[in-house]
Order: structure tokens, then C-alpha cells, then sequence
């Protein structure tokens, strides 16, 4: 196992044509992101720590690009009817002056280099993957007739 950078499909998050509109907030004390479905509200975070928060919620890397250095508070709220990357981008311009553009970039992977089943009797265990949970035999069987090497995004 091992990690290595990787060109992925990501989420960069960037400052609109017409500017931000978030306003600075007093760093001095902790700050803390609540997320619900279709709501995100920020209290003096960085962008950086929101990208983290929206790669989680989109389950696709999202990198900080807007330049932003200080930390910030904003309510957010998207329709969770539509496709959520579209649905986001769209309430991040009209609410905060920031957009989601596609893009291709570096991202940090772990390689599995190789996989071997440890005891007949740990089908008990189960991995979670990107298409849901998959029982230890599974997974194994998968990879051995599937991939070469498994890659996990951190």
C-alpha cells in the first residue's frame, strides 16, 4: 500500500466574476460547519475546511481556489432535487459569490497493491465502497477479476 498523486475529475471551488460576497469573520474564537440535506451553515471556518466539508457531501474531491485566506460565516441552502454539483454551484453564486467548476487535478490517493484474504471466516467484515457495502469475499473477488490495484481517495 502505498500513496501517490493522481489527475481525478474535481470539484475546484472559485470566486465568481462579480466577486465574493462573504464578509470576514473575528477569528478569535473556534469555529464549527453544520451540514443537513440541502443546507450548509458555516461559523467562522476557512474555505479551505468548507471545500473538506463539500468533498464529503459531494463524494468528489472539491479544492480550495478561491484565494480566501480569512474565515467566515454564511447559511447556505440548495435544492437537493437536482443534481447536487449543479444544484450547489448554482446557490453558491447567487448566495455567496463563489461557483463549482469541473475540472481535472491533483489528487491524493491510497494504492492497495495487493490484496490477500487473511481466514475463510472473515466474510463477517465488510468494506465500504463507491457503489455501497460490499461483504469481504466480495471485495476480494472483485478485485481479483476486476483491477489490478484498488485506490481510495483521502
Amino acid at each position: 500500500m502505498h500513496h501517490e498523486l493522481r489527475e481525478l475529475p474535481v470539484y475546484a471551488m472559485v470566486v465568481s466574476d462579480g466577486g465574493s460576497k462573504l464578509q470576514e469573520s473575528d477569528p478569535a474564537t473556534q469555529g464549527n460547519i453544520a451540514v443537513a440535506k440541502g443546507r450548509l451553515d458555516v461559523r467562522k471556518v476557512s474555505m479551505a475546511n468548507v471545500a473538506r466539508v463539500l468533498s464529503l457531501s459531494l463524494n468528489q474531491p472539491v479544492l480550495d481556489k478561491t484565494s480566501l485566506a480569512g474565515r467566515y460565516t454564511f447559511h447556505l441552502e440548495w435544492d437537493v432535487e437536482e443534481d447536487p454539483g449543479w444544484a450547489l454551484s448554482i446557490a453558491m453564486q447567487k448566495q455567496l459569490g463563489l461557483r463549482l467548476e469541473l475540472q481535472k487535478g491533483a489528487v491524493d490517493v491510497v494504492v492497495v497493491d495487493r490484496v490477500r484474504r487473511s481466514h475463510p471466516f472473515s466474510q463477517r467484515h465488510a468494506i465500504i465502497g463507491p457503489a455501497g457495502r460490499l461483504g469481504y469475499a466480495d471485495f476480494f473477488d472483485r478485485i481479483r477479476t476486476e483491477h489490478r490495484s484498488c485506490v481510495a481517495v483521502i
